[in-house]
């Protein structure tokens, strides 16, 4: 799951000044085509559309990775839990 949050989310982002000396991630672009949408009275672009269909398509392929993990390493990690008496993680 840490690969699939670090493909979404810059996590070592600790600074101001982070941001210039790590790669933006999923979720930033995302936000950066929002405020460009929301910037202006006139329709979105063409490529505007374009650059939503892309992100939503790398967006579907990182939650699909993430919905196989939830469905073969979740039960293994419900089963070590279970041994020891623990709650189980509901999916």
């Amino acid at each position: 799951m840490k690969v699939i949050e670090e493909d979404l989310y810059q996590v070592k982002n600790q600074s101001g000044q982070d941001p210039l000396n790590f790669p933006i991630k999923l979720n930033n672009r995302l936000s950066s085509l929002r405020r460009s949408l929301e910037t202006g009275d006139a329709r979105p672009t063409d490529g505007a559309y374009k650059v939503f269909e892309e992100l939503s398509a790398e967006l579907t392929g990182h939650l699909n990775k993430l919905d196989a993990v939830t469905k073969t390493e979740l039960v293994n990690f419900n089963t070590s839990l279970t041994a020891k008496n623990l709650k189980s993680i509901k999916n």
